[in-house]
């Protein structure tokens, strides 16, 4: 693999030492230069040009972040990552509005810069060659479309479709895919799929009112299939801990950046959870066949038809579908809707593949789990349909009919 050629551009202190040390260690990573002035940057992206430029905050009395923009406008085939003390976020704000496209704090963690230079210039260069052909065929922004998938019930394999079905669609459509981990306390969306990152949807949270495509974009995780992933808290937050209507801020920034956004969500009906639910196009509700998972959903649905809301967006799949489990026909019944689907059950193939960290439609694409789900993405991807303008008032009418029995 070719390695990143990286220049370091900060103020000769232990900081800097620490930093091209860790570069130099690096098998991945080759250090072309240091610059500790404006002109000695600009002089050596010139002359030897690096693929990544690390601009430190301060560097004696230069505005680093006009530096930021001079190497940005000027060599936008180089990726100019912004370097901070850890916390400083309003920077970081404003160097990646100046043109970074990412940032790394100090001090370093060990292997962290490799890691994170690595995501963050692998997520550039797959943004450099999709732009010329996609501007050219198509001169108005994306505008995605989020898929909720969500149960009343914990335990029925939401995160595992969310992670199969965002590989599935990226597979089938060679589409933009993200996948939002929208649960404050017990988020396994990263561990599905084995990517890591230093920051998750909380950091956005925080930002909400001053999002940039760019600061979203830094902030999610790469997987190897090409899905971006933007992390649940690594801690465990507060059931409260998303803002009212923040999460729709972020959805909405992730739908002007991709094709698809498919959501995880938790079965505690938040505010987060409703926005989410409100803001879908379409939700994708899971049950297993058992008696007590059937009983909360129909509670779900007879809470949501009480207030004479049209359920259109809303689609039954059945996951782990099984002899011993209830009949289609039962739960059809019972919830006087078609199921839209059915996953079969394999424990086995599904354990394995979540211990492994890889999703099952890469590798088990020819198992019938994975099979249900590529064919899920692949209705998906050849039909879909916008939601009614009745939709659009779930969280509102849900908001007060929890006020009440609260």
């Amino acid at each position: 693999m070719k390695k990143i050629r990286v220049l370091v551009v900060a103020d000769a202190t232990p900081m800097r030492q620490d930093v091209v040390d860790a570069i130099e260690q690096d098998v991945d990573l080759e250090l072309v230069g240091t610059a500790v002035s404006a002109a000695q940057a600009l002089a050596a992206v010139r002359d030897v040009p690096p693929d990544v430029v690390l601009v430190n905050e301060t560097l004696g009395d230069i505005n680093t972040l006009a530096l930021t923009e001079d190497l940005a406008t000027r060599y936008p085939e180089v990726t100019v990552i912004a370097m901070t003390q850890e916390g400083h976020m309003d920077y970081v704000r404003e160097a990646m509005l100046a043109g970074a496209r990412g940032f790394v704090t100090t001090p370093l963690v060990d292997g962290e810069l490799s890691q994170v230079l690595r995501q963050i210039r692998r997520l550039e260069l797959s943004r450099q060659t999709r732009l010329a052909p996609v501007a050219a065929e198509n001169q108005k922004a994306v505008e995605g479309t989020i898929i909720a998938i969500y149960s009343p019930k914990g335990g029925v394999g939401k995160t595992t479709l969310t992670a199969n079905l965002g590989v599935a669609l990226a597979k089938q459509s060679h589409a933009r895919v993200a996948l939002v981990d929208n649960n404050p306390q017990f988020g396994h969306l990263g561990l599905v799929l084995n990517v890591h990152a230093n920051y998750s949807l909380m950091d956005l949270l925080t930002r909400a009112d001053d999002l940039e495509p760019e600061m979203v974009e830094g902030m999610l995780a790469s997987h190897s299939s090409g899905v971006q992933v933007l992390l649940a808290p690594g801690e465990i937050e507060r059931a409260d801990a998303f803002p009212p209507q923040t999460v729709t801020k972020v959805l909405a920034i992730l739908q002007t950046m991709f094709n698809w956004i498919v959501v995880d969500t938790w079965p505690v009906l938040t505010e987060s959870t409703l926005d989410v639910l409100e803001t879908a196009d379409q939700v994708f509700l899971m049950l297993v066949p058992d008696i007590t998972c059937l009983r909360d959903t129909k509670q779900f649905l007879d809470l949501v038809e009480s207030l004479n809301f049209p359920l259109n967006k809303f689609e039954i799949i059945v996951n782990r579908a099984t002899e011993g489990g209830l009949e289609r026909d039962v739960i059809e019944e019972t919830l006087r809707r078609k199921v839209a689907m059915e996953i079969p059950q394999d424990d086995p193939l599904v354990t394995h593949s979540l211990n492994k960290g890889v999703p099952l439609v890469i590798s088990h694409k020819r198992s019938p789990v994975s099979k249900a789900i590529m064919q899920l993405a692949e209705r998906l991807t050849t039909g879909g349909k916008e939601p009614t303008i009745e939709e659009r008032g779930l969280r509102t009418r849900m908001k007060r009919v929890l006020n009440a029995v609260g």
